[in-house]
């Protein structure tokens, strides 16, 4: 399940006296940590000009990412090994609306040699004739558009942040009789928080919004 949540920070009475406060409003939309090939964009809310003049965009992203190597040696007599090389190498981007990226995520996952001694019998990708082999990590950035590009999330319906995740994968095994594959997972939030100076009388009209809401795609 993928939300969208809003959270409005508004000012407080003794703020509404001054001129020219600063003001900001976050949008979150969430990914589910889900296989590659299945992952879905990043989509969130565009600034309403109804709220005041745009002084700058934040984008925040966490992403987490989790690879495996999986093998298992069928063989009843003779052993296997999965040879020192074996890695996986990918990389995980996150786009503006415009293409321009985010961030950009690099790694490899090298867990090294492993021998697996004839089949145990339990075709199970463990034991001592099998192993998943497993790692996991976390990633986050944050960066902040100030410039004239920022027109286009101003009153343009739901902004597309796409987010890509690929891997290769560069697998050997000798000796045996081996299934031996991989698998990789992500996921991850992105809030895009939008900075403004309130128009007049947008503050009255915040003040009697609700603070939060969620709505569930």
């Amino acid at each position: 399940m993928r939300s969208l949540r809003s959270v409005i920070a508004c000012a407080s009475l003794a703020a509404l006296a001054l001129p020219a406060l600063g003001d900001s409003v976050s949008y979150t939309d969430t990914v589910d940590f889900q296989a590659f090939g299945a992952i879905p964009d990043f989509t969130v809310q565009s600034f309403d000009s109804a709220m005041g003049q745009l002084e700058s965009i934040q984008v925040s992203v966490d992403i987490d990412w989790m690879g495996q190597i999986v093998i298992e040696n069928t063989s009843t007599t003779q052993g296997a090994t999965l040879l020192e090389h074996s890695r996986l190498e990918y990389q995980l981007s996150i786009q503006w609306p415009d293409a321009a990226p985010i961030a950009v995520f690099t790694g490899a996952f090298n867990p090294g040699a492993l021998t697996l001694t004839p089949f145990d019998g339990l075709n199970d990708f463990d034991g001592t004739s099998g192993a998943t082999l497993t790692q996991q990590r976390a990633f986050s950035a944050t960066t902040t558009l100030t410039t004239e590009s920022m027109s286009a999330y101003i009153d343009n319906g739901d902004r597309l942040f796409a987010f890509s995740a690929v891997q290769v994968a560069l697998l050997s095994a000798q000796g045996g009789d081996v299934t031996l594959t991989s698998r990789a997972f992500a996921g991850g939030e992105l809030t895009v928080t939008y900075n403004y100076v309130p128009s007049p009388g947008s503050l009255a009209l915040l003040a009697g919004a609700p603070l939060a809401f969620r709505r569930r795609r």
